[in-house]
């Protein structure tokens, strides 16, 4: 992986994109729901090897 610094930030302005409130907080709440998700589905499986262990032993 190559990476290059530059003095002075190539992109200044914001994408239009972020410059919509509603749509930055549209992405937002996508991510803070797929963390959610991701989080109970580890939890999940967490729980199954727990007791998949405990009934082993």
């Amino acid at each position: 992986m190559k990476s290059q610094s530059f003095s002075e930030d190539p992109q200044a302005e914001l994408p239009d994109c972020f410059r919509n409130e509603a749509h930055v907080e549209k992405l937002v709440k996508g991510l803070k729901n797929l963390k959610k998700g991701l989080l109970s589905a580890a939890v999940q499986r967490l729980r199954r090897l727990r007791l998949f262990l405990s009934r082993r032993n």
